[in-house]
């Protein structure tokens, strides 16, 4: 039977060659969603299709399908979902669920249990300098960026950051670490982690007007 807990629909989104339905759940993994994903549509070999996937963040928990007259669950709906998941047409349903509720669900229906990474891919950066200018709330996104990239060298940062902030930049990236620092007047960041480089510049995004830098390749 179909999973029981009720949630909050957040939004539909159109499912196609444009918009594949893998890249929408990497879409919300990204936002660590907790919910119900519910596509109705068609996929490549196997025709009219009703898909309902449950995620944790970037795992993907439970899964049923209903296709060909059956009723698939976990195992087995994960070969619709590998015909689905980049050849399909028609919407999806994103639902909002809390953790407690995707676990009553689990309980309830345990054939559909399944234990799935939705894979994330790194953008490798084989590059001599990188010179980055943003404003206002560019500088989420730059730091959004540089939390994903996987560089293939080292690079050391230097720039400023202007406006009511008045601070700078510095510091060095490499593919096995990283040692960043944003001073802004008498705050000092130190950033070794991704998460933390995307934190520190959705921050200064709320509160200074733009920031500079360059990024040089460097032998260790």
């Amino acid at each position: 039977m179909p999973f029981i807990s009720r949630g909050r629909t957040i939004g539909f989104r159109r499912v196609n060659k444009y918009s594949p339905l893998e890249s929408i759940l990497r879409e919300f993994a990204k936002k660590g969603f907790i919910g119900r994903f519910v596509f109705d549509g068609t996929c490549k070999n196997v025709g009219n299709v009703i898909l309902r996937i449950e995620v944790i963040s970037e795992k993907i928990v439970a899964m049923e399908a209903e296709a060909g007259g059956k009723l698939l669950k976990g195992r087995e709906a994960l070969e619709v979902f590998e015909a689905c998941k980049e050849e399909a047409e028609g919407f999806v349903e994103i639902i909002e669920l809390d953790s407690d509720k995707v676990l009553i669900d689990l309980e309830d229906n345990p054939d559909a249990r399944v234990n799935l990474v939705i894979e994330m891919p790194t953008l490798t950066l084989k590059i001599a300098a990188l010179h980055v200018a943003a404003k206002g709330s560019g500088l989420a996104l730059v730091g959004t960026m540089l939390k994903d990239v996987a560089l293939s060298e080292c690079l050391v940062a230097e720039g400023l950051i202007d406006g009511r902030c008045d601070g700078v930049i510095k510091g060095e990236m490499c593919p096995d670490k990283i040692d960043l620092v944003i001073a802004v007047k008498e705050s000092i960041v130190h950033m070794s982690r991704p998460e933390e480089v995307e934190g520190s510049f959705v921050a200064i995004s709320e509160k200074c007007k733009m920031a500079e830098f360059v990024m040089k390749a460097t032998k260790r």
